[in-house]
């Protein structure tokens, strides 16, 4: 239970500090109003999104906290796709 609660919370922090870090950076390139900040604020939430879906699980399993059935069931589920 507290693994689990710690990948929520790693998770969490990694998106949020992906949005802050990447705010304060395009903040000095331009202003929200504009074409130009409207695509930053686009490129922003599509990295904070990628982080959430891909990095941190990624993490995750590098980390050793993944459930082991869960990669039990992956891998075997890649074996019969590669058959």
């Amino acid at each position: 239970m507290l693994l689990k609660v710690t990948r929520v919370v790693l998770g969490v922090a990694l998106v949020m500090g992906t949005l802050f870090v990447l705010d304060l950076a395009f903040a000095a390139i331009a202003s929200d109003g504009s074409a130009l900040g409207n695509a930053l604020r686009y490129l922003r939430y599509f990295a904070a999104g990628f982080v959430g879906m891909f990095a941190a699980p990624y993490l995750y399993v590098r980390l050793g906290w993944a459930d082991v059935a869960v990669q039990q069931a992956v891998a075997a589920d890649g074996a019969l796709r590669r058959c």
